[in-house]
């Protein structure tokens, strides 16, 4: 370990970031991109992680956490995200992901971060566990939804579709233009404030810097987020409480309708298990375990049971 010295992450630094990223994953991100996801939350706080330098001067490693606000039991709480986890292969079993992890938990202690919480992948867990004693109390739920190709469905014998939303299948045998069903919204429209307050655990500005638009029919929506493998994400669903029970009942399965026209393959949702929005999720649907969720708490006044009560969708997660 004395071969390397740790320095935290800053503007100054986005680049040797950049070259540690690029030299695991095999691509290069945007230096802007990079730098608006570690200076843009809805907190204050910027650049929480650290980067571990070899002695001839390679940067070697990086951990890193992303703070956010969260309404939890009526009070904003801050917390951080678990982020990006990287040790060049070269450098690995050095004990540089516990070394680096540890200090930025030291930070987020000296900034007043309550917790710090994330879902690690397979690769990590056992990392996160025990070296660094995160509590892992229960698994993500995945609902994945693989979907027929715009030709098959339009082909349908429409006689035999059921009958609780026969004059939207008409139309959308007559228009194929993609999500014809809904409207779609950028998060940051006026309009989508009242449909984002649904969810009570997030405030406002925590959707200023996501990705993903808003789908929105009947005062229902859904945030969504395409990616280039005709897979859609949803992120989260938002329901007005002056819905009628009608619109409810059907939003998920418009959606589905309309995301086969637009040629999409695969739908794909995560949340806690006991996240109420799984009951959208019903019959068609595969249902998987996913990875764990876990947390360590960061905070000296921090009440330990805090974490447990995050109620997380896959719009939480630092990569939606």
């Amino acid at each position: 370990m004395s071969d390397y010295s740790f320095k935290r992450i800053s503007e100054s630094t986005i680049e040797d970031y950049i070259y540690i990223f690029g030299r695991i994953f095999g691509s290069i991100p945007r230096a802007s991109d990079v730098k608006s996801k570690f200076e843009n939350s809805n907190s204050n706080l910027k650049y929480l992680g650290f980067i571990a330098y070899h002695q001839d001067g390679e940067p070697a490693a990086f951990y890193g956490v992303f703070p956010a606000v969260y309404r939890i039991d009526g009070e904003d709480v801050l917390c951080a995200q678990s982020g990006s986890t990287m040790t060049l292969q070269n450098h690995q079993k050095k004990g540089l992901f516990v070394a680096l992890a540890k200090k930025t938990y030291q930070l987020c202690t000296e900034e007043k971060v309550q917790f710090v919480f994330g879902i690690p992948n397979a690769q990590s867990h056992h990392g996160f566990e025990k070296s660094l004693k995160w509590i892992m109390p229960y698994r993500m739920q995945g609902r994945l939804l693989p979907l027929p190709t715009a030709s098959f469905f339009l082909k349908a014998n429409l006689d035999s579709t059921p009958s609780f939303f026969p004059d939207e299948i008409q139309l959308l045998q007559n228009n194929s233009q993609s999500f014809a069903f809904f409207k779609k919204i950028a998060l940051n429209d006026p309009s989508a404030a009242p449909l984002l307050s649904c969810n009570s655990q997030r405030k406002l500005d925590y959707y200023a810097h996501k990705t993903g638009f808003l789908v929105v029919r009947n005062k229902c929506a859904l945030w969504v987020k395409v990616d280039q493998s005709k897979t859609i994400s949803i992120g989260d669903v938002f329901i007005l409480p002056s819905a009628s029970f009608w619109n409810k009942k059907i939003i998920i399965p418009l959606f589905i309708i309309a995301a086969c026209l637009a040629n999409f393959r695969i739908i794909k949702f995560y949340c806690s298990p006991e996240n109420k929005t799984l009951n959208l999720f019903k019959n068609l649907w595969f249902k998987r375990n996913s990875l764990f969720y876990g947390y360590k708490v960061t905070g000296p006044d921090s009440h330990p049971q805090l974490p447990k009560k995050l109620n997380l969708t896959y719009g939480d997660y630092d990569t939606f």
